[in-house]
């Protein structure tokens, strides 16, 4: 509050007397607008605090989800790691079964559809005008048959068995000369390479 001083008489003589107070007056605009000015002033620090309120609860709320986000996605990575690894372990389980059972079943196939190839084949040679060409053609059928099913390197087991009998049948001559090259000894090799 500013004070006002009323000097009566001199200037250079001051008596105290002389001196009066006077408060300030305010007109009444002055006192509306100050009285605006501060219910404004009350309301905006009161949309202040408020805002500051909100703000803190969406932080805090921005910060829980993320946190939840977060936490679900390093379970999702787990997870996702998890059935990774599993499903490794199980296609190198299967791909070593492929790996062991496909040569089997190919070279055992195989060795039926030579010996197959070459009973048709024999029975062709007995038809009039095309069966000797045909014959050899199924012929050569079950001699590229046999040979591929040689080549695969597969322990059939108790199937080795059945394949020599299938041998026989593809090829009784060219079974009979390994049968005496590996009893024969030199003999039997050179018969064996004569026959086969």
């Amino acid at each position: 509050m500013r004070l006002c001083i009323r000097l009566s008489k001199c200037r250079s003589s001051r008596d105290d007397s002389d001196v009066h107070i006077l408060y300030p007056r305010k007109s009444i605009f002055t006192k509306i607008r100050d009285g605006f000015r501060k219910m404004g002033r009350a309301i905006k620090h009161g949309f202040q605090k408020m805002g500051g309120a909100i703000k803190h609860g969406f932080q805090k709320a921005g910060a829980a989800m993320k946190k939840g986000f977060q936490k679900a996605g390093a379970a999702m990575k787990k997870g996702f790691q998890k059935a990774g690894a599993a499903m490794k372990k199980g296609f190198q389980k299967v791909g070593t079964f492929i790996k062991k059972t496909a040569g089997k079943v190919a070279k055992f196939g195989l060795k039926i559809v030579a010996a197959a190839a070459s009973v048709v084949s024999k029975v062709v040679k007995f038809i009039p005008g095309v069966g000797t060409g045909l014959s050899m053609a199924i012929k050569g059928v079950a001699i590229g048959a046999n040979a591929a099913s040689d080549k695969i390197h597969a322990n059939l087991g108790k199937l080795g068995k059945v394949t020599k009998g299938l041998d026989y049948v593809i090829s009784p001559l060219g079974s009979a000369a390994k049968a005496a090259g590996s009893k024969g000894g030199k003999a039997g090799s050179v018969v064996s390479s004569l026959f086969l």
